[in-house]
Order: structure tokens, then sequence, then C-alpha cells
């Protein structure tokens, strides 16, 4: 997210395989560049104040976004 700041955050990407040794499941996370067609503005808090370089592409940084 620091490089390159539109891809992170809500509706960033991120590919994710992990694998549990201990009990032998792997699973796979698809974080595609979509959010959730039911997703609302509502639904997520923004930083206050705004975070530095936040509205660098329009958008503004919300709580516990992925950096």
């Amino acid at each position: 997210g620091v490089v390159e700041p539109f891809m992170s955050g809500l509706g960033g990407l991120a590919y994710v395989v992990a694998h549990d040794a201990a009990s032998g499941r792997t699973v796979a996370i698809d974080g595609s560049l979509q959010l959730p067609g039911a997703a609302r503005e509502d639904m997520f808090e923004l930083v206050e104040p705004p975070a530095r370089g936040s509205g660098v592409y329009g958008w503004r940084a919300t709580k516990n976004e992925a950096a």
C-alpha cells in the first residue's frame, strides 16, 4: 500500500495461500479488486484526521485498512 496505494485497502488486491502443517489444511484467499456488491459506505469507518496522502486518488483511508 505504501508504494502503490491503489493496490491496497478496500477492494485492493491480495492473493494468499496458507498451509497449517499441524492440521494439514491449506486455504486460498482471493482478495480481488472488487468489494462485495452488498458493501455500503456506512460499513467503513474513516481515519480521522485524514491519513497523510490518503486523498491522492480521491478516496479516504479507512480504519483497519491493510497497509
